[in-house]
Order: structure tokens, then sequence, then C-alpha cells
């Protein structure tokens, strides 16, 4: 039988996670939106609360890893074949954490422009 590196497992496992946080259906509405531009006060006003929502899952997440981040950090040392578990894990949560900050950031940037178009359109 063959052996998959743990590594390989977590940065596989890392790609699966992330992924469907990013993505929104194409049959959505909002994306319907977004890609005819929105032209009224309306719809970008739409497009903030969206991306309002956006942002408070990522932050959910962000949530979501800290307290993982702390059970593994209170487990202690697993050396096992020279591979740290939890210290392997909590790299992982680290690096979602970072990548979900990044999103929030990012769309709430994207609701206060919508919100800043809306009121000047």
């Amino acid at each position: 039988m063959r052996k998959i590196p743990i590594l390989g497992v977590l940065l596989c496992s890392t790609f699966i996670i992330t992924t469907p946080v990013f993505a929104e259906p194409a049959e959505s509405p909002i994306v319907q939106l977004i890609t005819q531009m929105a032209d009224t006060p309306a719809d970008h006003k739409a497009l903030a609360e969206y991306y309002r929502a956006k942002a408070e899952s990522a932050r959910e997440e962000i949530a979501l890893h800290k307290s993982m981040k702390l059970s593994y950090s209170r487990r202690g040392n697993t050396k096992s074949k020279g591979v740290d578990f939890n210290s392997s894990m909590q790299k992982h949560c680290e690096s979602l954490i970072a990548s979900f900050e990044t999103a929030a950031s990012d769309y709430e940037s994207l609701a206060k422009l919508h919100m800043q178009k809306g009121m000047h359109h």
C-alpha cells in the first residue's frame, strides 16, 4: 500500500475547504446583477448587502478556524513519523484565517464602494 504524505493531504484539503466559500452558483440573481453591471441606486444597494453578507460569512469562518487552532494548540505535541499533526493543523488554520480575513476586508470594501456609488448615482 502506498502512503500519502500528510502535507499533500493538508494542501488538498485547504483547497477543497476554501473553494466553496468563494464560489456562488451561476444561477444566483446577484451574480446576474453583477454581470449586467449595476445601474440604479437599488442595484448598488443590493450589491452592497450581498458583499456585506459575504464578509459576514468570511468572519464566521475566521471564528471557526480560530477556535479549531486553539483546540489543536491545547493538545500538545503529537509527532508521528516525523510529522507534528497538531502543529500542522494550527498552520493550516492560520492560513485559512489569513485568507478569510483578506476576503472579509475585500468584501467590506466592495460593499462600501457600492453604497457610495448608489448614493451618488
